[in-house]
């Protein structure tokens, strides 16, 4: 019987690391956690690629089945020129707010002010400056006449009728834009804000009648989606229906 060789053993020492390098070490990510955050708040913002959807188009002739996108077209790039604040004589930001009673002037704390505490003031291009709101438009002044076919290339923003019980006078205006065939400019404020409108009054007549219709707008349609080209329409397969079954049922 074999004797069984004696088994030498070694220690091993761990040596836990120095504290100075441990600490230079937490110091580093430390650094890089934040350069990283940074770097995140920088990010730019997401761009708006449009809602999704199919567009479908059967005829005899032609079949077009085409992935779209499709975003509404507004003037919230005017409206973003100009920033609006509100603030109260002591300097607190306050906005309009609803409540079951009455429009109010409210700060974050919900302390409410009176109208001859408020002052509005408007940021454009960097420089703020105390600014009154619009008045309520009372005359329709018209300051251009335009080709009746151009107001089509406005964005409306709403429409309204116009007519008065002084019908001789009015038809007199009426019968200018059509002879013409022009529309008249002018500028509408509801008052109370700091929004106003080009409105554009164009003559209509319906079964031997005639009117006025005035369109709101801010500016002329922009278009940021125009597409240039085109590519042969992909063949896709017919919306015939199926031919009727004759099988016998069983």
């Amino acid at each position: 019987m074999s004797k069984r060789k004696p088994v030498s053993q070694q220690t091993v020492t761990i040596q836990p690391p120095e504290p100075q390098t441990l600490a230079v070490q937490v110091e580093q990510l430390k650094a890089a956690l934040e350069t990283q955050q940074a770097a995140g708040k920088t990010k730019k913002p997401r761009t708006f690629a449009g809602f999704k959807i199919k567009l479908k188009f059967n005829t005899p002739n032609l079949a077009v089945e085409c992935d779209c996108r499709y975003e509404k077209i507004t003037s919230a790039q005017l409206d973003a020129q100009r920033i609006i604040i509100h603030r109260s004589t002591t300097g607190e930001e306050v906005q309009n707010k609803p409540t079951p009673y009455h429009w109010g002037w409210f700060d974050q704390t919900g302390k409410e002010y009176t109208p001859d505490q408020i002052h509005h003031y408007e940021t454009v291009n960097g420089q703020e400056s105390e600014v009154a709101s619009f008045e309520r438009t009372t005359e329709l002044e018209i300051s251009k006449l335009i080709e009746l076919t151009e107001v089509d290339s406005f964005l409306v923003e709403s429409e309204y009728e116009l007519w008065s019980d002084n019908l001789p006078a009015l038809h007199q205006f009426y019968k200018h834009l059509v002879d013409s065939d022009k529309a008249a400019v002018s500028r509408l404020s509801f008052g109370k804000g700091f929004t106003e409108y080009h409105a554009l009054i164009s003559p209509i007549s319906r079964e031997g009648k005639w009117g006025l219709i005035v369109t709101l707008t801010k500016m002329r349609k922009q278009y940021k989606h125009l597409m240039n080209g085109a590519s042969p329409a992909t063949p896709v397969a017919s919306t015939a229906k199926k031919a009727t079954s004759v099988l016998e049922a069983i």
